[in-house]
């Protein structure tokens, strides 16, 4: 991306970019568009998570080919998590990772990726993340 691109995003600034880690040049214009359809339709502010784009460790190999973002919104129910991944997949998105460390704040991971995986990280007591298949409460 380019500082330049900002002017077709309404919801993410460059600084946001850069305060992840990431580098403004790394970072595919496509991924942080995509999050700025999200972030208009669902209507709640997304807040970009440190490391959640092509810096940090992750076990996605989309975050480093700019395809993967992980954030976070707070005060979201169980419904509107369900609204959030809809929207995100009405837009493109294909992996959809919704995270509860136990703090009432969730966290996603949203990639542009070739086939559809869902998935639902918890923090378990000795602080590891368990996994299971990602099951919508209707």
């Amino acid at each position: 991306m380019f500082n330049s691109d900002f002017v077709l995003i309404k919801y993410f600034t460059a600084l946001e970019i850069k305060c992840t880690g990431a580098k403004l040049g790394e970072v595919d214009y496509n991924l942080i568009h995509s999050l700025d359809r999200v972030r208009h339709m669902f209507d709640k502010p997304i807040h970009l998570c440190v490391n959640g784009l092509t810096s940090g460790e992750h076990q996605s190999e989309l975050h480093r080919q700019s395809k993967a973002v992980d954030f976070y919104v707070k005060d979201i129910s169980d419904t509107e998590i369900v609204k959030l991944c809809l929207i995100g997949a009405s837009i493109g998105f294909t992996d959809f990772g919704v995270y509860d460390n136990g703090s009432g704040v969730y966290s996603f991971h949203f990639a542009l990726g070739k086939e559809l995986k869902t998935w639902v990280g918890s923090k378990t007591a000795n602080t590891n993340w368990k996994y299971s298949g990602l099951r919508f409460k209707m």
